[in-house]
């Protein structure tokens, strides 16, 4: 088997030199495998190799027994051993979730969060096991190539070996491995399917898994170019139009994807009507999608209103960082260039009536912007800008009680610039808009 794999990791450029890999290992037989396999072909290609063992605390004793079991392998292998304890029944109960469900979106934000590629153990037996699940559910294009050999920072390098391969190579070696109990029931979909339908497919035809691989790599071609076509459009809702539904349709699965979600038929379809047409529709209770000023968002929910407290120093908001710094002895006549940026982020700091404020947009705001000539209220400066509707909330705002100082994108209150009086003015930087200001 190990000839296999190195040929399936070599075909697929799965591992390159020097790369830091951790093998995702239960204990089990598939997982016990992968760890063996990998520490044996590493030579060859020269990576590090790590392990990364997921307890999730669902079998009391027999997950502690499990989690040792990884740990004294690593340690007899010389491998380095990274663990973590997930509560998934606490998870699964503030989610909504199944078990199920919370258990895997538990491993993969886990394997996410590591520095490097994450080697799972799946096989061919997986993939269609996964394959007769999601027919069952009423599956799209995508739903016939289930497990792509790699995704991401995943990899797959067992999923051209079917189950028999694996266990006869670890009894052939005399690899030890442990076995959850819970594999044993027909308490679990999956289980039901491993137990009762791919029995049922392969005295139908003995090749059932073979006929699966050819299926899913046909599969996994047309998949990849349409997600190749739907990761083009980006945040354009112009392109979005332009658009097949079929890659449409894809743009919504991969974009739901990011959340851990999978859209049913029929939201997928409401939300290419949508794209299409523009508004806004709920795909999941906690997931929206708005096409907004020509843009194309996915969010949970519309930005929670901030406040925060001034202070001549530097201020974080939930979504950008700003520094505020007082300049004394302010002199207009001394700046060498007067230009619009100076009136765009200075206020003259001895304006202040009340106190300042650092806020998210209300929808009574209305600035006369410096050098405009007009008064404005923030939603149309916001709709002039294209700014979309779900990221308004975002922008910070300079407040004097009910007046507005600064709007940012927009820059200073004429109330507020400096003139050839003004003795003490106030810079204002953005230094960093976070991850999160433009996430869509």
């Amino acid at each position: 088997m190990n000839s296999k794999v190195q040929k399936t990791v070599f075909d697929n450029n799965l591992i390159n030199r020097n790369d830091t890999v951790y093998a995702a290992v239960s204990g089990g037989a598939d997982s016990s495998a992968l760890l063996y396999v990998l520490n044996d072909i590493r030579s060859k290609i020269d990576f590090d190799l790590k392990c990364v063992h997921i307890n999730h605390l669902l079998r009391g004793d027999e997950s502690d027994r499990d989690e040792q079991f990884v740990r004294d392998t690593c340690k007899k292998l010389g491998i380095e051993c990274v663990v973590h304890r997930v509560d998934v029944n606490a998870l699964s109960s503030a989610s909504g979730d199944s078990v199920e469900l919370a258990a895997r979106k538990a491993r993969y934000e886990i394997f996410e969060s590591l520095s490097g590629k994450v080697a799972t153990a799946h096989t061919k037996n997986d993939r269609a096991e996964t394959l007769l699940m999601n027919l069952a559910r009423g599956s799209g294009l995508s739903g016939l190539n289930p497990i792509p050999i790699k995704r991401q920072n995943i990899i797959r390098p067992l999923l051209e070996c079917s189950r028999d391969e694996v266990e006869k190579y670890l009894k052939s070696n005399g690899i030890e491995w442990v076995t959850d109990s819970t594999n044993l029931t027909d308490d679990y979909t999956r289980n039901r399917v491993r137990h009762n339908l791919v029995p049922l497919f392969e005295e139908l035809n003995p090749a059932f898994l073979e006929s699966v691989q050819r299926l899913s790599d046909t599969v996994g071609g047309a998949v990849e170019h349409l997600r190749n076509m739907a990761e083009q459009i980006g945040d354009s809702a112009e392109l979005a139009q332009k658009a097949d539904d079929a890659v449409l349709c894809e743009y919504v699965r991969m974009n739901c994807e990011r959340f851990s979600k999978t859209p049913d038929k029929m939201h997928t379809k409401l939300a290419v009507k949508v794209l299409r047409e523009g508004g806004k529709t709920q795909i999941f209770d906690d997931l929206f999608l708005e096409v907004s000023q020509g843009k194309i968002g996915f969010f949970k929910k519309y930005p929670d209103y901030f406040e925060c407290d001034f202070s001549l120093s530097t201020v974080k908001t939930p979504y950008s960082t700003l520094k505020f710094e007082k300049i004394s002895d302010f002199n207009i006549k001394n700046c060498p260039k007067i230009h619009n940026l100076l009136f765009k982020f200075c206020f003259d700091y001895d304006k202040i009536i009340e106190h300042i404020i650092i806020r998210s947009k209300k929808e009574s705001d209305a600035v006369r912007l410096y050098g405009r000539g007009c008064t404005k209220s923030l939603r149309r400066l916001y709709n002039e800008a294209k700014i979309p509707v779900f990221e308004r909330g975002k922008y910070a705002v300079l407040s004097d009680g009910d007046n507005i100082i600064w709007a940012q994108g927009f820059g200073v209150s004429e109330s507020y610039a400096v003139d050839e009086n003004t003795k003490n003015a106030v810079l204002i930087t953005e230094i960093f808009k976070g991850d999160d200001f433009h996430k869509r």
